[in-house]
């Protein structure tokens, strides 16, 4: 899916529009990894054969779903970060970034005009990073600034040119 001109404010052009290429969105973006998950999911099933053979009571019985249930969410998500790659897209305009991601039940579409960037920042790989935005999170160490934009693109040099040239304009 992809972000389309008609779907701009009026008057606003599209200057770029593209998709972080799958593999490497993975690749950077996935917090889990295959096999702890598998050894979670192994663990329940060991803490599950255990208390059939030695527990009494279904509630004694029953208390190994937890790592088990973990498991299977652990397993259940590096394939939505693979879904959510396929259904984001990012875009320049003559006005502001646009990333619009997959939601819960909507899409998240995150749009920064071009007088809230600060700094810009570009890793590059096969697939580049395009950083441009800072925003604050809250974690248990404290608050924390966190940079987001555009992840895993190709042609990261041409698209950090079209948004410094609109920038300046």
């Amino acid at each position: 899916m992809t972000i389309e001109a008609k779907s701009l404010e009026p008057g606003e052009r599209l200057l770029w529009h593209g998709m972080p290429d799958v593999g490497t969105y993975f690749q950077r973006r996935n917090p889990v990894r295959f096999p702890k998950a598998l050894a979670l999911l192994a663990g329940g099933v060991v803490l599950a054969g255990g208390a059939s053979l030695y527990a009494n009571t279904s509630v004694a019985s029953a208390w190994w779903l937890l790592p088990a249930l973990l498991a299977v969410a652990l397993l259940y998500l590096p394939f939505r970060v693979r879904q959510d790659a396929r259904r984001t897209s990012y875009a320049l305009t003559d006005r502001r970034a646009i990333m619009e991601r997959p939601g819960v039940l909507l899409r998240n579409r995150v749009s920064v005009p071009y007088s809230e960037i600060r700094r810009i920042e570009v890793r590059n790989g096969n697939f580049g990073d395009l950083l441009f935005r800072d925003y604050v999170t809250q974690s248990e160490d404290g608050f924390q600034v966190t940079r987001d934009g555009f992840f895993a693109i190709a042609d990261v040099q041409e698209v950090e040119r079209l948004l410094r040239s609109a920038m300046n304009k």
